[in-house]
């Protein structure tokens, strides 16, 4: 973990064995939650690192970002979740090969008090991913809550050049909270396919709008 840390250069090369199967196959938790956790940090490159974990392992979040500015993350194998905390701006991501788990993440957000904005998340390439592109203010990780609307406001956010393909035929889902209706989501040059063939989106309680000619797909369905 790093904290309150500006401008720290860690080279080399090196192994760190969790070895925590026959912890969290009967306990259902682990001690290793996050691999990398970046917090209160400014300026921050990660660069060829691997984080693995079985899929099935319960919050593994490879690199886990909270109130840190300026974070490039390139050139990494991350077969666990991935998620990014309140207060992370200006996040550059390339190259970084997801999976198993959520893959490039913001959430979960609103469980807190006091929690500051994400904004300014860049990474526009995927390849055979589950969700595409996700908003889901309906998600609710075992035995943290019951389910139900999301009261946290989610405005302003735009997916632009992401392109590449999904395994499921749903390229875009937008489910967003009834109480709390996602308000100015925009994409712009999106093209994602199921198979070679376009995919499909799906938004409710959502303002989308899609921008420009020639996007897959193209509205909302």
């Amino acid at each position: 973990m790093f904290h309150r840390v500006d401008s720290l250069s860690i080279l080399g090369t090196g192994t760190l064995d969790g070895n925590e199967a026959s912890y969290w196959e009967t306990t259902h938790d682990t001690t290793i939650t996050f691999h990398f956790n970046f917090h209160n940090c400014n300026d921050v490159t990660i660069t060829n690192i691997h984080a693995t974990a079985p899929e099935h392992s319960p919050y593994t979040d490879g690199i886990h970002l909270g109130k840190s500015d300026n974070v490039r993350i390139n050139s990494a194998n991350i077969a666990t979740g991935d998620s990014i905390g309140d207060g992370v701006t200006n996040v550059n991501i390339t190259g970084v090969n997801c999976g198993p788990g959520h893959g490039i993440s913001i959430g979960s957000l609103g469980q807190d008090e006091g929690e500051k904005e994400v904004r300014s998340i860049r990474g526009n390439i995927v390849n055979n991913v589950d969700n595409p592109i996700i908003i889901d203010q309906h998600y609710c990780p075992p035995k943290k809550c019951e389910g139900g609307d999301s009261s946290v406001s989610i405005e302003g956010v735009k997916f632009i050049d992401v392109r590449g393909s999904s395994i499921t035929e749903t390229g875009v889902k937008v489910d967003c909270s009834k109480s709390h209706p996602c308000k100015d989501i925009q994409l712009k040059g999106v093209s994602l396919t199921f198979k070679g063939k376009p995919t499909n989106a799906l938004c409710s309680s959502a303002d989308v709008e899609f921008l420009g000619d020639d996007q897959t797909p193209s509205s909302c369905s």
